[in-house]
């Protein structure tokens, strides 16, 4: 052991030089300080950045946030701050990014596993790996221990869409509902929320019978804030005749740009569209109830669907089906329609004795 200087305050001193700059080490124990310094020369030489040894996973986490996830969309932004707050933090946020070893990250996604959350395991999981990984493409960690973990693959749940007696209530429901419009959009258009809460005059072609999705929202503080597309591109939805005379009543008699707007004219919020969807259940639960009628459960997303579904019964090619949902892969719509076909296997045996005929 190399006889270290003893200071006036008690603590021995190391000075140790890496490319040229001095570093100073202190410990009260010799052994101890020899250790220190064969951490820092051997944590050096593998490219550790020496000037950050006591860094926590939080700490870490916050430089990757700002770094890597500064410019994606708000509401992006903000399901990945929530499951850092809640899932991940309180697990290994407090722990020393070069103590952090495999075990810590597989117990963050146990945990959420014994919880049945299925999308926050992969998405948690996702996270750490890529926040690790950020620390060693920036010389902050020597590997990426989260690579080691054991996810487990989940079976995606079926989405759900609905029947022909349910659109049968909706339609019904929707006659009589202040937004009834609007649900009725949804349900004959496919279109995701924040291109409904976007939808404008600009984007609606009565002649030709026909809506160009050019737009989308989303919603920062509650207020709806224009944006692209989700996948940045334009398209295409016809105006179906079930939904041609409600599409022109609003574009004749709405003052607003938009065909579904506030009461001052402005996009719906975050606020005013989670209001007008609940309003619309509960007159659906209200007519289930009198009629002795199963209620009805759906979303937003479940109308989107209801309509690939319809895609998929009519016999429309995958390809214009695709371009019909603004699916960016083609293999979301082959899923869909997968499963569908999974669900009734006669369907292509009758499909081609139809054209066999």
């Amino acid at each position: 052991m190399q006889k270290r200087k003893k200071r006036k305050d008690g603590r021995y001193v190391a000075k140790v030089a890496i490319d040229g700059k001095p570093k100073y080490l202190y410990s009260k124990d010799q052994k101890q300080l020899d250790r220190l310094v064969m951490e820092y020369k051997y944590e050096s030489s593998k490219g550790l950045a020496v000037n950050t040894p006591d860094m926590t996973f939080k700490e870490l986490a916050e430089k990757w946030f700002e770094s890597k996830q500064k410019r994606k969309e708000y509401n992006t932004r903000i399901a990945i701050r929530r499951k850092l707050r809640k899932h991940i933090y309180p697990a290994i946020g407090h722990l020393k990014v070069k103590n952090i070893k495999s075990y810590n990250v597989q117990n963050v996604i146990n945990n959420l596993v014994d919880k049945g959350l299925t999308d926050t395991t992969l998405k948690s999981y996702q996270h750490i790996s890529s926040i690790l990984q950020f620390g060693v493409d920036n010389d902050i960690l020597i590997k990426n221990v989260a690579l080691t973990v054991e996810v487990p693959k989940f079976k995606s749940k079926p989405k759900k869409a609905l029947t022909l007696e349910e659109r049968d209530i909706i339609e019904t429901v929707a006659k009589t509902h202040k937004h009834g419009d609007m649900i009725m959009t949804f349900l004959y258009t496919g279109m995701r929320r924040e291109e409904l809460v976007a939808l404008s005059k600009e984007e609606v072609h009565l002649k030709e019978k026909y809506l160009s999705i050019e737009d989308a929202a989303y919603f920062e503080h509650n207020q709806a804030v224009l944006k692209c597309t989700k996948n940045g591109d334009s398209r295409i939805i016809p105006i179906l005749d079930k939904i041609y005379k409600i599409i022109e009543s609003r574009y004749n008699s709405t003052q607003s740009d938009y065909l579904f707007p506030m009461y001052n004219g402005k996009m719906m919020s975050e606020t005013s569209f989670r209001e007008a969807m609940n309003s619309f259940k509960r007159a659906c639960d209200e007519y289930c109830d009198k009629n002795n009628l199963p209620r009805i459960v759906f979303t937003a997303h479940t109308l989107r669907h209801t309509l690939c579904t319809i895609l998929y019964e009519a016999g429309v090619p995958l390809k214009d089906a695709q371009q019909i949902m603004g699916h960016r892969s083609a293999k979301v719509t082959l899923d869909i329609y997968t499963h569908l076909d999974q669900q009734s296997p006669f369907n292509v045996r009758e499909r081609l004795n139809k054209y066999i005929k």
